[in-house]
């Protein structure tokens, strides 16, 4: 048939349709790979990456989703799983069907995505590789937020280096958190560029200048000292792009420090076990000022730029 007629046909398809028409010959194949429409529209990918098998869940801009199953069989077979429907795969790898589809999407993918996450539970390092090769090859367009969930650290900085995401989450698969230490990391430009970080599950004792280019920041520490308190409240009081720092923590022994620095804390009475305990200093914008806020039984302090009228009755401004 003619081209017109070809594309005016597979303009009624959706993605989903042409990548099942794809796979038919390889005529179809080259003509929908280099088909001028061919795009997912997607706003979201979700991957998740089990011992045995593989989810892959697509949100497309209409806000409907897909996902598809990817299933390791005996006997080199793989069972594939999709709108209610089932079917084996003989003499085939999972893991090299996944990657093929993820591949499609990812290099066809032209519009901003609003969010990546990828859930490595299962943790093979073919799976691991094969997402970062197919990373590389589309990873100039914008992307929201960015959430891993590993075991592994080392495995971020080398997936991050392929993405430019605003907003990165990191999240820690084991139940005991352990030690990360940011340098590697901190040195990509991927890093450098984020507005929004958080790392939960691991601990880290950064320097402060990494994070200097973040808005909003969330980490754990396993012990933090009172040096770090008032280095982290001097930069919210210089910095013009830092607007939140919060800090959970293991051990913290300078609470008495914290009122005999700061004075007596503002807390509305009786509510001290919600709220924590508050102090409030001037900014050099008069519209903002800095709350900080200690809270003994979440084991957290936050370091936040709040507007000047949401000052609370009777609370000392400093």
């Amino acid at each position: 048939m003619p081209e017109l007629v070809m594309e005016k046909i597979f303009s009624d398809l959706d993605f989903f349709d042409l990548i099942s028409l794809r796979k038919v010959c390889q005529s179809l194949r080259f003509f929908i790979d280099n088909f001028r429409k061919l795009d997912p529209g997607l706003q979201e990918i979700r991957i998740t990456v089990e011992p045995k098998s593989i989810k892959s869940t697509y949100r497309f801009l209409d806000n409907s989703e897909r996902m598809i199953t990817y299933q390791r069989l005996p006997n080199i077979s793989s069972l594939l799983k999709w709108d209610q429907k089932k079917r084996i795969l003989e003499n085939s790898n999972y893991i090299d069907i996944f990657l093929k589809d993820f591949e499609i999407f990812w290099k066809n993918q032209k519009l901003k995505l609003e969010k990546f996450q990828l859930d490595l539970t299962g943790n093979p390092l073919r799976i691991i590789y094969g997402i970062q090769k197919i990373l590389a090859g589309n990873s100039n367009f914008e992307m929201g937020k960015f959430e891993i969930e590993t075991s592994n650290p080392c495995q971020i900085s080398k997936i991050l280096s392929k993405l430019y995401p605003k907003i990165l989450e990191i999240w820690n698969k084991n139940d005991e958190k352990e030690y990360w230490d940011l340098d590697e990391i901190s040195k990509l430009n991927q890093w450098k560029n984020a507005k929004k970080v958080t790392i939960n599950g691991f601990y880290v004792d950064p320097e402060i200048q990494i994070l200097e280019n973040f808005e909003k920041i969330d980490l754990i520490f396993e012990a933090i000292s009172w040096e770090q308190i008032l280095e982290v409240k001097k930069t919210l009081l210089s910095s013009r792009t830092m607007e939140c720092f919060r800090i959970e923590f293991e051990y913290f022994k300078f609470e008495k420090m914290l009122i005999k620095t700061f004075g007596v804390p503002y807390f509305p009475p009786g509510r001290a076990d919600k709220y924590g305990q508050k102090w409030f200093f001037r900014l050099a914008i008069p519209e903002k000022i800095l709350e900080i806020r200690y809270h003994s039984g979440n084991r957290s302090i936050c370091f936040q730029k709040i507007d000047s009228f949401n000052l609370p009755d009777g609370a000392v401004l400093q």
